[in-house]
C-alpha cells in the first residue's frame, strides 16, 4: 500500500502527511478523526486507507517518518565538536525544524501523552530506541580529559543531560500553552539555553 502513496507527486505527499501530524497531534490517536485529515489534505477517506489501510497504519507510518527527520538532523551534527557546541548545533537545527514544520513537534509531544495503551506502548518503544540512539551519537568520542580532575566526566554528561532536558521540556510546555509557533519568542529560549550551556562549561570544565 505504501508504494501507491511514495508514488504520489511530493505536494500531495506533503499535504497528506501535515494533514495527519495536526490532527494526531491536536487530538492524540483515540480522538483523532480520518474525517478531520482528509478534509485537510484534500483528499477522499476512501483515498485514505487505499493509502495505508488503517488508521493505526497511517499513525505508525507518521510517527517513523517524525523519527526518521530527527534521526536526519541528528546526522547533520558535528561530531568532531565539543559537547557544547554539539549540543548548540542540535538545539538551533531543532528550532528552525519546529518554526518550518510545528505540527511535528506537536505530533511527538501528543502521542507520548494521550494514546490508547497499546499505542502508546508501541510509541514509547520506538522513541525510546529513539532516544538512546541519539544518546549514543551526541556523547560519542567526546575529549573527556576537559572536564576538572575532580569530576567524573560521566557525572558531568548527566549534569549537562538533566540541564538540556529541564530547559527543553519547560519550552515544550510554552509552546504546547501557546499552540502557536508565532506566539513564542524563540530568541528568549536561546539566549537562556546559551547561558545554561556557559555555566555548565565553566562548572565542569578546567
Amino acid at each position: 500500500m505504501l508504494e501507491k502513496f511514495h508514488s504520489l507527486d511530493e505536494e500531495k505527499r506533503t499535504r497528506i502527511i501535515n494533514a495527519g501530524l495536526k490532527e494526531f497531534g491536536l487530538n492524540g490517536y483515540k480522538n483523532a478523526r480520518t474525517d478531520n485529515i482528509v478534509q485537510e489534505a484534500g483528499i477522499s477517506k476512501g483515498l485514505l486507507f487505499h493509502y495505508f489501510g488503517t488508521k493505526k497504519k497511517f499513525f505508525e507510518f507518521l510517527l517513523d517518518y517524525a523519527i526518521k527527520i530527527s534521526e536526519e538532523l541528528l546526522e547533520k551534527i558535528n561530531l568532531d565538536a565539543d559537547v557544547f557546541v554539539r549540543l548548540r548545533e542540535n538545539t538551533l537545527m531543532k528550532m528552525e525544524l519546529l518554526k518550518k514544520n510545528p505540527d511535528l513537534f506537536n505530533f511527538l509531544i501528543t502521542i507520548s501523552e494521550k494514546d490508547e495503551e497499546d499505542i502508546k506502548r508501541e510509541t514509547k518503544k520506538k522513541l525510546a530506541q529513539f532516544s538512546q540512539k541519539a544518546y549514543e551519537k551526541m556523547f560519542s568520542g567526546l575529549d573527556l580529559t576537559k572536564f576538572k580532575d575532580d569530576i567524573n566526566p560521566q557525572q558531568g554528561i548527566e549534569i549537562i543531560i538533566w540541564t538540556i532536558e529541564g530547559i527543553s521540556n519547560k519550552f515544550m510546555r510554552e509552546y504546547v500553552k501557546a499552540q502557536k509557533v508565532q506566539d513564542i519568542n524563540h530568541q528568549i529560549f536561546l539566549d537562556q539555553f546559551e547561558d545554561y550551556l556557559a555555566i555548565l562549561k565553566k562548572a565542569l570544565y578546567k
